[in-house]
Parts: structure tokens; C-alpha cells; sequence
């Protein structure tokens, strides 16, 4: 984050202040006693919007000054960057305040907490912007899919008009079929009714015949007895012609020889 934004000028931890003393100068960066700062920070801190927050988070600075993340975290979680930035300059200005009873080195690394934090709102921006741009991708591809899905919709919108249409002409063909099969099941009760006339009238018709079969085979049995009737009374009747023809060539013969006998004993 650039210093123009945030109106802090940060100031060189090594850098020689002629108002502290000289042990001072030398210090190294681990924290001493800040309570007088830090309740003077707080003071300014409380002031400011989500304070509570803000000075849990100062409070973890101070004891454990290694987590960095977890202070930028937390502070940047609490409130929003311009928040953020106006809770620095407010800090700023009340270190700059401290630095005048000599203690410009706690200044230096509350300045690099700053710095710290600076550059984590710098990397929270970069992450938000590369998270951005994922979003456009994201969308980009969303966009896509919801063509495709489109697509698919109508596609599958026609599949669907085709089902309804074939499952109309099924239900159409099914309707047909049921008719032609009631009709089929009308026919073939007709025909077996048919079938059964038929069959009764075959069935008089065979008794017929055989009745009739049975009075041909009386009638030709009594032909045939009237045959051998007709035979013998013919014979009968042949034999009295033949015993008379007989009887008057024999008489004609005896005429005859008489006839003889009588010229000869003429002559």
C-alpha cells in the first residue's frame, strides 16, 4: 500500500533520534512493557468503529508479535480497508506523539506491524482481484454451461414433443388394436356359432344319410328278394309253356306217324 494513501511516513527503526537516550537507540526489536502505549493506542483505538474487536486484535500484537496473518486477519476481518487505514493513521499520529518521551524504537515496530499489515491488505486486495478474476472465469464458464444447458433443454424439450407425439400414436394404435380385437372376438363368436350350426346341421345331415343308407340297404335287400322272386315265378311260368310244347310236338309226331301208317297201308 503506498504511504500517499495512508498519509504514514514510515520511519527507519536505526534511524538516530537526538530527544531518546542511547540504550534506546540500540534496542532490539522484542517488545518491552508497551502498556503505556498501547492504553494510549487503545484510547485512540476505542474512539474508532468495532473497537473491541480492534483491541483484542492490538492486544495479540503485543503478546505474540509472530502471527502476523492472525493479526491482519483479524483486523482486516473486523472492519473495512478504509476503516482499517484510518485506525492506522490515528496509531501513527499517537506514536508520533509517544516519540517525544523516547520511545521511538517501540514506534519502529508498531510501524512494522503497520508495514505488516499494509502488506496484507495489499495481498487481501491482489487475492480479492485474483478472486475476482476466477469469478469472471467462474462465470464465464457458468455462462457456458447455461448455453449448453440451454441447448440441452431444447433438445430435450423435443425429445420430449416426440414422446408425447409417439405415445399419442401409441395410445391411438393401442385404441385400434383393442377395436380390431373386439371385433376379432365378435367374428369369432359368429363364426363359432356358425361353426356350430354347421356342425348340428352335419351332424342331422350324417343321421340322415345313415338313415337313408339304412333304408337303401332294406330297399336294396328287398330288390334282391324280389329279384329271386321274379327268378323263380319266371321259372315257374317257363315250365308249364314247356310241358305244353312238349305235349303238342308229341302229339304232332303222333299225327304224323299216323298219318304215315294210314298212306301206307292205302297204298
Amino acid at each position: 500500500m503506498d504511504d500517499s494513501v495512508t498519509g504514514i511516513q514510515p520511519t527507519d527503526p536505526n534511524e538516530n533520534d537526538t530527544n531518546r537516550p542511547a540504550e534506546q537507540n540500540n534496542a532490539s526489536d522484542e517488545y518491552e512493557d508497551t502498556s503505556p502505549i498501547l492504553d494510549s493506542c487503545m484510547s485512540v483505538a476505542l474512539k474508532l468503529d468495532d473497537s473491541a474487536h480492534l483491541e483484542q486484535a492490538f492486544w495479540k500484537i503485543y503478546k505474540n508479535d509472530g502471527k502476523m496473518e492472525e493479526r491482519s486477519d483479524q483486523i482486516c476481518s473486523t472492519s473495512s480497508r478504509l476503516s482499517v487505514e484510518k485506525n492506522i493513521s490515528e496509531m501513527h499520529k499517537c506514536l508520533e506523539k509517544e516519540n517525544s518521551s523516547g520511545l521511538t524504537h517501540y514506534k519502529a515496530s508498531t510501524l512494522r506491524v503497520i508495514e505488516d499489515l499494509q502488506n496484507n491488505l495489499d495481498a487481501e486486495i491482489k487475492e480479492r482481484r485474483k478472486a475476482g478474476s476466477e469469478l469472471k472465469l467462474v462465470q464465464g464458464n457458468l455462462e457456458g454451461m447455461l448455453r449448453k444447458n440451454a441447448s440441452t433443454q431444447r433438445a430435450m424439450e423435443d425429445l420430449r414433443n416426440r414422446l408425447d407425439a409417439e405415445s399419442d400414436y401409441n395410445a391411438k394404435a393401442e385404441n385400434a388394436l383393442k377395436r380390431n380385437l373386439y371385433e376379432l372376438a365378435h367374428y369369432k363368436a359368429s363364426t363359432q356359432q356358425i361353426i356350430e350350426e354347421l356342425r348340428k346341421s352335419l351332424d342331422a345331415e350324417t343321421k340322415e344319410r345313415r338313415k337313408a343308407e339304412s333304408e337303401l340297404k332294406l330297399a336294396e335287400g328287398n330288390l334282391e328278394g324280389l329279384r329271386r322272386d321274379k327268378t323263380k315265378a319266371e321259372n315257374e311260368l317257363k315250365r308249364p309253356f314247356e310241358v305244353g310244347w312238349l305235349s303238342i310236338t308229341l302229339i304232332v309226331l303222333a299225327l304224323l306217324c299216323l298219318n304215315c301208317c294210314f298212306h301206307g297201308c292205302v297204298q
